[in-house]
């Protein structure tokens, strides 16, 4: 771990130059890429974000990831113990439900993974899903005991994304609150009062920083309702880039810019605080308005 003061003003490449004379640009900016950095306790996620001076910036090595492929689609197992394991979805895998030998979903990926690391069959729990077109965290159990505690204590888990949206929020941070329900098209509407069927939803949004044209904000959540983040933005006047159906410009092709990036939980067994980080890919901030990415 490093830890100190900034000494100068600029961005996090410039107070890392400052701090590392003898460092080149090309290792300062490994070092970045293989750390999760914090200024004063929030994370920095790019070389060019700005940092005051006297800021304290935390720099701490990225444990071990493993990767696997399935065709064109990358897996990361982020952490993995006796007890659970979190890996990064990529957009376009579901993380359950109906699987094809075309379209697998993740937890049979990764239960056939552990199968061939341990030479026996292995089935995982799911204790949480994010949308088939949202990358990012997910959560298994691996057992039916640990898989009930994770449930029951889900409100502990601390869930953060990212989203790149097509305007800026009407202030910095604030709380979007309403009773959502399922319609036609596996779209959700919101509501400011109850209906049947509906269910209440709560996200915490602050502003990061524009992107380009576009505008990054950081999400938590009290709830995790199906779309809510999704349909919470749209609601908000800010619908996510390259989420059409809740409102953004189908010019953009177009991977929904939404990840969920951070678990933050206290272990079910050993009582540990597990602080999991995905490290956000360089083509979440490229946004194309002519190629299509064909995520799915």
């Amino acid at each position: 771990m490093k830890k100190f003061k900034a000494k100068i003003s600029g961005t996090l490449l410039e107070v890392l130059k400052n701090q590392f004379p003898d460092s080149s640009g090309q290792s300062l900016r490994n070092m970045i890429k293989h750390s999760d950095v914090k200024r004063n306790g929030q994370p920095l996620r790019h070389s060019g974000e700005f940092v005051e001076k006297d800021d304290e910036i935390i720099m701490n090595d990225r444990p071990h990831v493993e990767e696997w492929h399935a065709g064109k689609k990358k897996i990361s197992i982020m952490f993995e113990d006796d007890w659970l394991l979190v890996a990064h979805k990529p957009a376009g895998m579901l993380t359950s439900g109906e699987s094809t030998s075309k379209t697998p979903t993740l937890v049979k990926l990764l239960s056939d993974i552990l199968s061939k690391k341990t030479g026996q069959q292995q089935r995982l729990g799911i204790v949480h899903r994010i949308d088939r077109e949202v990358e990012g965290l997910v959560m298994f159990a691996k057992s039916e005991k640990i898989l009930d505690v994770l449930k029951a204590n889900w409100q502990a888990v601390e869930k953060n994304y990212l989203a790149i949206t097509e305007k800026k929020p009407p202030s910095n941070q604030g709380e979007i609150s309403s009773w959502l329900k399922d319609g036609l098209k596996q779209k959700m509407y919101s509501y400011d009062h109850e209906i049947p069927d509906s269910k209440w939803a709560v996200t915490h949004f602050r502003y990061v920083q524009p992107v380009g044209k576009y505008h990054l904000i950081e999400v938590s959540l009290d709830t995790g309702r199906k779309n809510q983040i999704r349909v919470h933005l749209s609601e908000l006047g800010c619908p996510i880039v390259g989420d059409w159906k809740y409102g953004a410009d189908k010019s953009v092709k177009r991977q929904i810019r939404l990840i969920a990036w951070r678990l933050a939980f206290p272990h079910p067994v050993t009582g540990e605080r597990i602080d999991i980080e995905a490290a956000i890919p360089k083509r979440f901030y490229s946004i194309s308005e002519t190629e299509d990415e064909q995520y799915k």
